[in-house]
């Protein structure tokens, strides 16, 4: 019994500093584009391996939550809605405020890609169009139709040689 205990501290502990301190990778999508945040506070990809703008940290801000800031716009990635109504996606852009940054949490798959969903809502998740561009889909639209079947999958890629 108290192997389990000590597992499941383990385990906890590590998701908790998974994101603390860490080194600023490149969000790589499946669809072969990263995330980009850019000085104007739009929020949008490149398919450049090494854009500066593409480069993110990931900042741990509880248990199993964390934010995402660009290492040079000093920017954090927030979201708001559509003006479509009914829509049930949400747009991307910069905030400088981490108060107003969307809070996150990873899910890592057996592919070893990650999905990265809003903590206060599990159903609604980060996703690659396509056309290139950032959104928060939730709900019907988390289908896993063909077509749609790599738009949530991530990967965090490490940069080895920059200084920060």
């Amino acid at each position: 019994m108290n192997f389990i205990i000590f597992i499941i501290m383990t385990v906890a502990a590590r998701s908790i500093t998974r994101h603390q301190n860490q080194k600023p990778v490149r969000l790589y999508s499946k669809t072969g584009r990263h995330l980009t945040i850019s000085k104007s506070g739009s929020v949008g990809s490149t398919i450049e391996h090494d854009s500066s703008i593409s480069l993110i940290k990931m900042e741990s801000t509880g248990h199993d939550e964390f934010v995402i800031k660009s290492v040079e716009t000093n920017l954090y990635l927030s979201a708001k809605r559509m003006r479509k109504s009914g829509s049930k996606s949400l747009r991307l852009r910069a905030t400088p405020s981490q108060r107003e940054a969307l809070r996150l949490s990873e899910n890592v798959m057996e592919n070893n890609f990650n999905q990265y969903s809003l903590k206060n809502n599990k159903n609604c998740k980060l996703a690659m169009r396509s056309s290139g561009k950032f959104r928060i889909l939730c709900n019907a639209q988390n289908d896993s139709r063909k077509n749609n079947r790599n738009i949530f999958d991530f990967l965090p890629r490490r940069v080895h040689n920059h200084r920060l």
